[in-house]
C-alpha cells in the first residue's frame, strides 16, 4: 500500500469496543473508515497484588532482557496513596516473564524506570502525590533489581515546595534525561507558573542533575506555547514528558498537554486549529491530548509545540488521548502508544505511527489494550513491538469492574514497511 493511500482523514471507531478485544491474537486497526486485522499476542503479568491502575515502564537491557517495572498506586482527594508495584524480566522477548519484588529504599511510590547502557537499572521514587513531597530519590540496581541503592536526591527550590520526578531515558551517549515537575499546593501563589515542567539532565550516570525553573520567574512574564526559562524548560500546562532519540540526533518529546484557566482566551482562540474541545465553555477542559516538542540540543531547550497531525494539517486525537510513550521501529517509524480514557467504559490503549519523524501520523489507529492504564514500549531488533499497560475495565463513573491487571501485547506493524 502506498504511502499516499495511508495518509488521510483521521477514521472514525469501526467496531465495538468489545470487538475490538474479544480475541488475544487479533490487533484491530482501524483506517479510513475500515478495518485492518493484524496478528498480535496478548498476555497477562502474574500481579495479584496488584491495587490501582498499572503505569507500565519497558526498558531494554544491552544484553536483550526486557525489564518492566510496573507501578499501581491508589488514592486521591487527599487520601493517602497506596503504591504496590513489581519489576518483571523476560529473556525471550516478551514472551514469558519472571518477577521480583521492588522494594526500593526509601520505600515509597515507583515514579521513573530504565535500563541503562551499562546494563545497571535506574529508578527513581518519590512520596505521596497527594501531600507534601519536597524532593525525590534517584536509585541504582547492579544486580537486576535485587537490590537498590539511593545514588541521589533531587530537592525542590524556592519558590516551588514540591517536585515531582517522571519519565527517564538515556541517550546513546550515556546521558541520563528525566522529566520532572514542580508544584505547590498552596492557593496562596498565583503569581508563579502553573506546574513547570522541565528535562532535567545528568552526566554522571544519575549523581547529579541540572536543569529546572529559576526562582524568580513570575507567571505574567510567561504564556501558553511558550518555552518555559531555564535549562530543559518545556511549556506550561505540560507534563509527562517521554523523549525519543532519533537517529539524525534530534529528540522527539511527546507531552501531556492539559490547559489550566490562567490562559482560558488562548486556549479558546487555538481549539479548534489544534483539535481542543469547542462545544464546553469550561476553559479548563478544552486540552487534555498528548503534544509534541523537538530538541537539537539534546534537550536543553524545547521548540515546536503541536498536536499530532496529518499531512493536511489535521489533529488527530481527542480530549482525553493525553498520556504517551514513543518509541522507533529499525526502519526508522515511530510508534506512540497512548490512552484513550473516554468514555470511562470503553477505556483503552491505543497507538498511532508516523513515517516522517514526528512531522505527520498515519490515519491509524491500533486498538492494543482495553482497560485502564499508562503505557510504555520497546522496539525488538525484527521490528516487533512489545507494549505493556495497565489493563482494567471501568464502569462509566470510572470505578474497577474486575481485578486491577495489566496486560503484555506483542505486535509487529506492517504499514512500516508497506508504502
Amino acid at each position: 500500500m502506498s504511502l499516499s493511500k495511508l495518509i488521510a482523514a483521521e477514521p472514525s471507531q469501526t467496531q465495538a469496543y468489545e470487538e475490538y478485544y474479544a480475541d488475544k491474537n487479533k490487533l484491530f486497526v482501524d483506517t479510513n473508515g475500515s478495518t485492518i486485522v493484524e496478528p498480535c499476542e496478548r498476555s497477562l503479568l502474574s500481579f495479584p497484588e496488584q491495587r490501582g491502575k498499572g503505569e507500565a515502564h519497558v526498558s531494554l537491557a544491552p544484553d536483550g532482557t526486557m525489564f518492566v517495572a510496573v507501578a499501581a498506586a491508589v488514592g486521591d482527594g487527599g487520601s493517602a496513596v497506596r503504591s504496590s508495584q513489581k519489576l518483571f524480566l523476560s529473556r525471550d522477548g516478551g514472551h514469558t516473564w519472571s518477577r521480583r519484588e521492588m522494594d526500593l529504599p526509601g520505600g515509597q511510590e515507583l515514579m521513573g524506570f530504565a535500563a541503562l547502557n551499562d546494563g545497571s537499572l535506574l529508578a527513581t521514587e518519590g512520596g505521596n502525590l497527594s501531600g507534601k513531597r519536597n524532593c525525590f530519590h534517584v536509585n541504582l540496581s547492579t544486580d537486576r533489581g535485587a537490590t537498590w541503592g539511593k545514588i541521589s536526591t533531587v530537592f525542590a527550590h524556592e519558590p516551588f515546595e514540591n517536585i515531582y520526578g517522571m519519565l527517564v531515558n538515556q541517550l546513546r551517549d550515556g546521558t541520563l534525561l528525566m522529566a520532572a515537575k514542580w508544584y505547590n499546593l498552596q492557593e496562596e501563589a498565583p503569581d508563579l507558573p502553573d506546574w513547570p515542567h522541565h528535562i532535567l539532565r545528568s552526566s554522571d550516570g544519575g549523581k547529579t542533575w541540572e536543569g529546572g525553573p529559576p526562582a524568580d520567574r513570575k507567571a505574567d512574564q510567561l504564556g501558553p506555547g511558550v518555552s518555559m526559562p531555564g535549562m530543559g524548560g518545556t511549556f506550561s500546562c505540560c507534563t509527562a514528558g517521554h523523549i525519543l532519540e532519533l537517529d539524525n540526533g534530534r529528540l522527539l518529546i511527546a507531552l501531556r498537554y492539559q490547559n489550566a484557566g490562567r490562559y482560558a482566551e488562548w486556549f479558546q482562540a487555538k481549539a479548534e486549529a489544534w483539535g481542543g474541545k469547542t462545544n464546553n465553555r469550561d476553559p479548563d477542559e478544552i486540552f487534555k491530548h498528548v503534544f509534541l516538542a523537538d530538541s537539537d540540543d539534546q534537550g536543553r531547550t524545547w521548540t515546536g509545540l503541536r498536536p499530532l497531525v496529518d499531512d493536511h494539517g489535521k489533529p488527530l486525537l481527542g480530549y482525553g488521548e493525553c498520556r504517551g510513550q514513543l518509541a522507533q521501529l529499525p526502519n526508522g517509524a515511530i510508534i506512540l502508544a497512548h490512552d484513550k480514557r473516554y468514555p470511562y467504559e470503553q477505556i483503552e490503549t491505543r497507538a498511532k505511527m508516523s513515517l516522517d519523524g514526528g512531522k505527520t501520523w498515519l490515519p491509524r489507529t491500533y486498538h492494543l489494550l482495553g482497560g485502564n492504564g499508562y503505557a510504555s514500549s520497546a522496539v525488538l531488533q525484527d521490528g516487533t513491538v512489545v507494549t505493556v499497560a495497565g489493563s482494567t475495565k471501568l464502569d462509566n463513573k470510572a470505578q474497577a469492574i474486575e481485578p486491577w491487571q495489566t496486560k503484555v501485547i506483542r505486535w509487529k506493524p506492517t504499514t512500516a514497511t508497506s508504502g
